[in-house]
C-alpha cells in the first residue's frame, strides 16, 4: 500500500500493509469519579503565568473550563487538563472546571487571589498537556532584555533536552509514562542588568493508548489527545477524530463513515467545511472560520471548492510542519499560521521543523518570498515582545499555505473522481488505484536538470551532499536552474510538489496581486546576502507557462486562464551584486523594509520556509 503524504509542500511515504475497513478505535478508559482533582495556585501576582491542572487518570471526556470571577482571562486552552494563562491583573479569581467520569458529567472548582506587581516579570510559557513521545517546548520569557536562561527539572521522569541558541527555548521528547505525570520544570533568568528571577512551569505528561503501528505513531510522533470537533454537533462529530487524527488509526476509513465533501456538496457552504473542522484548540477553529468569513469574496469561492477534495481538516499546535494524506483525505494545517493574539500563539509548540538544517554544507541556497506592491507579503512577529498579530497577516500566512495543501488534495482526487467514490472505497484505496494528476503532469512537462533534482534531495530530504555537490558554486546553481522549468526550487522535491507548486504561485498572482522571487544566494563569504541570480514571476515565463496551466486546470476547470493572464506581470530579472532583502523594491517605491529584517533572514535560512518531504 502506498501513503501519500504531502507534507507543505508535499512529500511521499511509502510503506507496506495498511488498508481499509470501518471499524473505529477502542475507546479511551473513562475517569472514575472519585479520582479527579485540581492542582493550582494559592495566591499569584499580576502578570505572572499561572496554570490550572486536572489531574484525572484516564480520558476525561468534553472538558470545560469557565471562569466564573475576577478580571477576564483569554481561556485559549479551554477544553484541555491544562489551562494555563496570564493573571491580567490584581484580584480573587474563581474557576470551574466540568468534565464527563464514568458516573456521568462532574465539576470542580478553584480559586486564588492575586497581587499587585510592580516588579519585573519572568514568565515560562505554556504549561499544556502533551502525548508520551510527543514534542514538548517551553518559552522563558521576561519583561526586560534577557541575557540567558537556566533550566532546571525539579521533579518528574529525566529527558534529553535541547535549547535553543540564547537557551530561552527549552525543548524534549515527552518520556514514555505508565500513568499521568507531571514535569515540574524551573527556569532562573539572568538579565542584561545582572538581576535575576525565576519561574515555574508544569507539564502534563499523558499516558495515552498508542497503536505502535497506527499511522501517527509509526509514520511521525504521537500525536495530541486534545484533538476534537469543532463543532460538537456536527453530524461527523463521531467520526473525524477517529478517522483524521488518533493514535490508533491505522487503517483508512471508508467514506460511508467520512465522505468526501465534494460527493455530499457541490457548492459547499461555509458551515459544511466546519462541520467536518477538528482542532486541538477552539481558538482555532474560531480563527479558521473566521478566515472564510471575512477574506476577499473570490479567494474564499477558491478555498471551498478546493476543499471539495478533502475528507476534513485538522489543525493542531502540535502539527509542524502542514500537510495533506491520502491515508485520511485530510488536510492538516500547522497552528502557526492562524494565531491572531499572543495567548493564541503561547499555545504553540515552539519546536523549529526538523528539516531545517539540511543542506548546510552547501555552497549555496535558494530563498523565496511572496512581494505584493513591492513590500514583502508575508510578516514575521517576534516572540517578545508579546504582540497581536494583524488579522491581514493572518490571512496572508494562510492563503498561501491553502492553495499549496488544497493542489495536492486535488492533484489526488480531482474534480471528475467525487462522484465515482463508491461508500466501501476509502482514500488510500481509491488513491492506490487511481494515479494523480501530477503523474501525468511530470511525464507531459518533465524538469530536466538533473543536477537540481539531486541538490533538492539535499536540502529538502536530508540526503548527504556528494563532493560534487558541496563544490557547486552559486554560478554553477544558476546554469542549472535558470534554462530549466521549475518555478522554484522545491519543485524539484517530487513531481507533486512541482504540481503544487505551479498552481500556487499561479493563484496568488491572480487573485491577490502577490508576485513570487527566487534566487541564488552563495553561504560563502557573503555576509550580506548579494544576489547571484534572481527572478519575480518566473511562473509568467512563456516556457514555463503551458506546465503551470496544466496544474491550473486539472484543479480548477472553470477558470479562463487565458483571460486570467492579461493581467499577470511579466517576469522579471532581479539585480545581481545585491543584497537579497534589498531587490524587493524592483521600482523603487516601497517604504523603508529594515523593520522586516528578522523575517528575511528566517525566510532565506530556513528550508522549511519551503517545507519538504517526511521520510522515514
Amino acid at each position: 500500500m502506498k501513503y501519500w503524504l504531502c507534507l507543505s509542500c508535499i512529500g511521499i511515504l511509502t510503506a507496506c500493509g495498511g488498508g481499509s475497513n470501518n471499524s473505529a478505535p477502542p475507546a479511551p478508559p473513562p475517569v472514575d469519579n472519585n479520582s479527579a482533582s485540581i492542582n493550582g495556585p494559592q495566591s499569584a501576582r499580576a502578570g505572572e503565568s499561572v496554570a490550572l491542572l486536572l489531574l484525572a487518570e484516564g480520558m476525561p471526556g468534553r472538558v470545560s473550563w469557565q471562569q466564573t470571577a475576577g478580571p477576564d482571562v483569554s481561556l485559549v486552552s479551554g477544553q484541555s487538563q491544562v489551562l494555563a494563562f496570564d493573571v491580567p491583573e490584581a484580584g480573587d479569581y474563581a474557576f470551574t472546571v466540568s468534565f464527563d467520569t464514568n458516573q456521568g458529567r462532574r465539576s470542580l472548582d478553584w480559586q486564588f487571589s492575586a497581587a499587585p506587581s510592580d516588579e519585573p516579570t519572568t514568565n515560562v510559557r505554556l504549561d499544556h498537556l502533551a502525548a508520551e513521545g510527543a514534542n514538548v517546548s517551553l518559552h522563558a520569557d521576561a519583561s526586560q532584555e534577557v541575557k540567558s536562561v537556566t533550566w532546571q527539572l525539579l521533579s518528574g521522569p529525566n529527558v534529553t533536552t535541547e535549547l535553543s541558541t540564547n537557551g530561552q527555548y527549552l525543548f524534549y521528547s515527552a518520556p514514555q509514562v505508565n500513568q499521568d505525570t507531571l514535569m515540574h520544570w524551573q527556569a532562573t533568568v539572568t538579565l542584561v542588568d545582572g538581576s535575576t528571577d525565576t519561574d515555574d512551569a508544569w507539564v502534563m505528561v499523558k499516558n495515552v493508548n498508542a497503536n505502535s503501528q497506527g499511522f501517527f505513531p509509526n509514520y511521525r510522533n504521537t500525536v495530541s489527545s486534545e484533538a476534537h470537533a469543532y463543532l460538537p454537533d456536527s453530524p461527523y462529530a463521531d467520526h473525524l477524530v477517529d478517522c483524521t487524527y488518533n493514535n490508533q488509526i491505522a487503517s483508512s476509513c471508508q467514506f460511508s463513515r467520512l465522505p468526501m465533501l465534494g460527493t455530499e456538496h457541490q457548492d459547499p457552504a461555509i458551515q459544511q467545511v466546519l462541520e467536518r473542522l477538528v482542532v486541538t484548540h477552539d481558538w482555532m477553529g474560531d480563527n479558521f472560520k473566521r478566515y472564510l468569513e471575512e477574506s476577499d469574496p473570490e479567494v474564499t469561492a477558491d478555498m471551498l471548492k478546493l476543499l471539495r477534495a478533502t475528507t476534513a481538516v485538522v489543525i493542531g499546535y502540535d502539527i509542524r510542519p502542514s500537510f495533506y494524506w491520502t491515508a485520511t483525505g485530510a488536510i492538516y494545517l500547522d497552528a502557526a499560521n492562524l494565531w491572531l493574539s499572543p495567548e493564541q500563539r503561547d499555545s504553540l509548540n515552539d519546536q523549529p521543523d526538523y528539516r531545517s538544517d539540511f543542506g548546510n554544507d552547501l555552497r549555496f541556497y535558494m530563498p523565496w518570498r511572496y512581494v505584493k506592491d513591492n513590500q514583502y507579503y508575508l510578516s514575521s512577529y517576534a516572540k517578545s515582545p508579546r504582540q497581536h498579530r494583524r488579522f491581514a497577516d493572518m490571512q496572508a500566512s494562510l492563503t498561501w499555505l491553502l492553495y499549496h495543501e488544497l493542489a495536492h488534495a486535488n492533484d489526488f482526487f480531482p474534480y471528475h473522481s467525487w462522484s465515482a467514490l463508491a461508500a466501501g472505497d476509502s482514500p488510500l484505496a481509491y488513491s492506490n488505484e487511481h494515479g494523480p494528476s501530477s503523474a501525468t503532469f511530470s511525464q507531459r512537462y518533465p524538469l530536466l536538470s538533473a543536477q537540481m533534482k539531486g541538490l533538492a534531495q539535499v536540502s529538502f530530504a536530508g540526503q548527504t551532499a556528494n563532493a560534487t555537490q558541496r563544490a557547486y558554486l552559486p554560478d554553477d546553481v544558476v546554469s542549472f536552474f535558470a534554462p530549466d522549468r521549475a518555478v522554484a526550487y522545491y519543485s524539484y522535491s517530487t513531481e507533486r510538489e512541482d504540481f503544487a507548486n505551479a498552481f500556487e504561485m499561479f493563484m496568488m498572482s491572480y487573485r491577490l496581486g502577490v508576485q513570487a522571487d527566487t534566487g541564488v544566494v552563495g553561504t560563502r563569504d557573503n555576509p550580506q546576502d548579494l544576489v547571484s541570480w534572481g527572478q519575480r514571476n518566473r511562473q509568467n515565463l512563456p516556457a514555463i507557462q503551458p506546465r503551470v496551466d496544466f496544474a491550473v486546470q486539472n484543479i480548477l476547470p472553470q477558470l479562463n486562464i487565458a483571460q486570467a493572464r492579461q493581467n499577470m506581470p511579466a517576469a522579471r530579472l532581479l539585480p545581481e551584486g545585491v543584497a537579497w532583502r534589498e531587490t524587493v523594491d524592483l521600482d523603487g517605491s516601497a517604504e523603508n523594509i529594515s523593520a522586516l529584517d528578522g523575517h528575511i533572514k528566517k525566510t532565506v535560512r530556513t528550508p522549511a520556509d519551503r517545507p519538504v518531504p517526511y521520510q522515514h
